[in-house]
């Protein structure tokens, strides 16, 4: 959040809080596991103060674990939880790894004794319409996979008169959970091995899971960087800076400012530091602050009911980022130090369990739900016509319905700017033409 003030004929834009990262001023490891369980708790103790049912958005992974632990051990009343499932075209939800989440969160729920709520979404539903709505809804072309489970969370989570809830969003950011940051503690090593840059594309499309598949296409996207900054840059697009710039017409290319977005991550990056620190830092501050907790708060609004972050908790913060990042993790103990702060209230499975991103059965969506408005941008039939090169969305078209991530998400941001297109532009072109505005 920020504060807009006036200041005589000047307005001010002031932050409320700004992380900044201080590791080594909480190096005892001791220390910081005490640092850690006593700010969380706080944060968690505060959060449930409500004159309402309070619940938790359920995943079965450390994080939401943590979160559900504490709740259930503070809140006076029951608990209630809720997790989602992806459904198969037969309606049932099967043994996956996009419904890991969904079996393992069960399990917790009845290791913690929770009220616990399970949220079907099935491949043959309106698709589209939901990403219709959830554009809508946030006012900008931008709708990822783990938009349509907030969306139907929240949903059900005010149908069962639970109008505040808890997650465990943020912890990766703040504790170093996601694989990109290892990545970039051994960049230099694997900047050494000359045959990697040829041998990731194959591990990218043979790799045998969605997590090897996915930690392939960053570290080669990072091995490709010239800074820091082109780095992160691509560590963090769908598309990367060249394909950005190619899927535009020569119209629209023309008045993009290549420079912007550097300055942007430059800022976000903070203070010299180790790439991985900086990576964690941007991230809190461009991804989980710009991007993620403005959509978590629109999308869970739009059922009027408030989600709150406790590991975002002003105090967990600020003591997160006073801890050397060799301290909370490593690869072979992802997020330990967290583990070791709550290993005596979380479940066992929550603290053995692999870190596992989320995801939905993004090619069954797109041979499914999806299938239609994908068939429309190969067409060319949209109206980004103008926006973008056709024969460009007939390249990345084609290769779409492909079950990878990285296909997955180039195709749902395609049609999320189609259907923000639609329903912003292209109607008040209208609007403009009927009252003679327009040409």
């Amino acid at each position: 959040g920020h504060l807009l003030e006036r200041h005589g004929g000047e307005l001010r834009l002031t932050p409320f809080a700004t992380p900044v990262h201080q590791p080594g001023a909480l190096a005892d490891e001791h220390e910081a596991v005490r640092a850690v369980r006593e700010a969380l708790e706080g944060a968690v103790r505060r959060q449930l103060m409500s004159d309402v049912p309070v619940g938790v958005f359920l995943s079965g992974g450390l994080d939401s674990t943590i979160v559900a632990s504490l709740a259930a051990r503070y809140q006076k009343d029951a608990l209630h939880t809720f997790s989602v499932g992806y459904a198969n075209e037969r309606g049932e939800i099967e043994q996956s790894s996009y419904n890991d989440d969904f079996f393992t969160a069960r399990a917790v729920a009845r290791d913690l004794g929770t009220i616990h709520h399970e949220v079907t979404v099935h491949n043959n539903a309106d698709l589209t319409g939901l990403f219709e709505q959830l554009v809508y809804q946030l006012d900008e072309p931008m709708v990822e996979p783990v938009f349509t489970a907030t969306h139907v969370l929240s949903q059900a989570a005010r149908s069962h008169g639970v109008p505040v809830v808890l997650t465990g969003d943020g912890a990766d950011e703040i504790f170093g959970g996601y694989n990109r940051y290892f990545s970039a503690r051994r960049l230099a090593m694997y900047r050494r091995l000359p045959g990697l840059r040829w041998a990731l594309p194959i591990v990218e499309s043979v790799g045998g899971s969605h997590e090897i598949a996915h930690s392939a296409r960053e570290l080669r996207h990072l091995l490709r960087s010239t800074s820091d900054i082109d780095g992160y840059i691509r560590f963090s697009s769908i598309y990367h800076p060249e394909q950005a710039l190619r899927l535009l017409a020569p119209a629209a290319r023309a008045e993009v400012d290549v420079t912007a977005l550097s300055s942007i991550v430059r800022a976000a990056l903070g203070p010299q530091a180790p790439f991985a620190d900086q990576m964690a830092h941007a991230d809190l501050v461009l991804w989980v602050g710009e991007h993620f907790n403005p959509r978590l708060d629109r999308i869970s609004m739009l059922h009027s009911v408030e989600a709150r972050v406790p590991f975002q908790d002003d105090e967990v913060v600020r003591v997160g980022l006073a801890i050397p990042s060799h301290l909370k993790s490593s690869s072979h103990n992802r997020k330990g130090l967290l583990k070791a702060a709550f290993a005596d209230c979380v479940p066992a499975r929550a603290l053995t369990r692999p870190k596992r991103s989320f995801k939905a059965p993004g090619g069954d969506w797109l041979q499914g739900g999806l299938r239609a408005q994908l068939a429309e941008l190969v067409a060319g039939d949209h109206h980004l016509v103008d926006l973008l090169d056709q024969d460009q969305v007939r390249h990345h078209a084609a290769n779409m319905g492909a079950d990878t991530p990285g296909q997955f998400f180039a195709a749902v941001a395609l049609l999320a700017a189609e259907l923000w297109t639609r329903q912003y532009v292209a109607r008040d072109q209208l609007a403009a033409r009927s009252l003679g505005m327009g040409r």
